[in-house]
């Protein structure tokens, strides 16, 4: 066989594929259109039937609620005449119980009147009787007064007497002392040139400054860190005496070393105070 043969041969058996195909797909249409068109005539039998049963529950739902409405009205009406019935009765039974009551209570508000005059008369003659006392009482104290106030005014007038009879003693024994002249023993007159040698042979000596020596076995930069550390423990300042009482130095000295920490950058000086350094400064 050809090329050609072959290629004719191919193309017969593609068109009869081709033409078995068309015939599959139409087959196949016809199949679905019948199933759906079978599967739409039952589901809108079956919606029918859905739509009517519904219907026929919508309809007895609607009875049935209609029943349950009014057996709730029956039951609400029955309900309500019971609990006006039970609260008239209650209110009947509270005010029996608050009419009780209340005579009770007015019953205890007349004993308590009555025991209220009763105390008002007792406490009346309390008060009176008190003041009976009080007054008696007075009368007794200002009685004892006067009197003593009688006794003290004649020990104050005896008292007096007598100061003036001393004052009298002492008086004319001034007088006698007075008229009397005291003799007096004779002293030894300086002649000025005497007076003039023992001013001469009295010598003044000034005083002369203690010198700064460091104690015993303790050097100067030693002092100085004892007082930067003292200064540092005493942030409010301390003055050159406190350094001198508590370092037992010269103040001469103190003032020396303070300086020098001054200089050194070490502490500050306000006003008679020496003062740690602030970071400000």
């Amino acid at each position: 066989m050809g090329r050609a043969e072959e290629v004719h041969a191919l193309c017969k058996d593609i068109s009869a594929e081709r033409d078995e195909r068309k015939s599959w797909r139409v087959f196949l249409k016809k199949d679905v259109s019948s199933s759906l068109s079978g599967f739409c005539q039952t589901r809108m039998a079956e919606a029918k039937l859905m739509r009517e049963e519904l219907h026929q529950d919508k309809q007895l739902r609607r009875r049935e609620l209609a029943e349950l409405l009014s057996e709730y009205g029956r039951y609400r009406k029955d309900a309500g005449k019971d609990l006006r019935k039970q609260l008239s009765e209650y209110r009947l039974q509270n005010k029996k119980e608050i009419d009780g009551l209340l005579s009770d209570i007015n019953d205890f508000l007349s004993e308590v009147r009555a025991l209220t005059k009763d105390r008002a008369g007792a406490v009346g003659n309390t008060l009176r009787e008190f003041g009976e006392a009080r007054r008696k009482n007075a009368k007794e104290t200002k009685a004892a007064l006067e009197k003593s106030c009688l006794e003290r005014r004649k020990d104050v007038y005896r008292f007096l007497q007598n100061c003036r009879a001393e004052r009298e003693e002492c008086r004319k024994a001034w007088f006698t002392l007075y008229a009397v002249k005291p003799v007096l023993p004779e002293q030894p007159v300086e002649r000025p040139e005497e007076a003039a040698e023992i001013v001469e042979e009295t010598v003044f000596e000034t005083p002369v400054p203690e010198e700064a020596a460091a104690p015993e076995g303790v050097d100067e930069e030693e002092i100085k860190e004892r007082i930067f550390a003292y200064v540092n423990s005493h942030p409010q300042g301390v003055k050159l005496t406190d350094i001198e009482l508590e370092f037992n130095i010269p103040r001469i000295r103190g003032g020396n070393l303070t300086r020098a920490l001054i200089d050194e950058g070490k502490i500050a000086k306000e006003g008679l105070l020496y003062v740690p350094l602030r970071k400000e400064d």
